[in-house]
């Protein structure tokens, strides 16, 4: 059961670390400016919502220690 367990929690901290990987690809990917100050609303908006996620993101692979802080 140990080894079921142990599996499990290398499989949880690949997916931790994948999703870290895909939100600092989205925000790499995102324009760094528009045509109007409209156009860019949503676009800074995505911005600070990836930005919170990978810091939660981050903080809970530091937790694990697979990041150093």
């Amino acid at each position: 059961m140990h080894r079921g367990h142990q599996k499990g929690a290398h499989v949880g901290i690949i997916n931790q670390i994948a999703e870290y990987t895909r939100l600092c690809r989205e925000l790499s990917e995102l324009p760094r400016n528009a045509e109007s100050p409209e156009a860019y609303e949503p676009i800074a908006k995505r911005r600070c919502e990836l930005l919170e996620q990978i810091a939660a993101s981050r903080k809970a692979l530091e937790e694990r220690k697979v990041l150093s802080p």
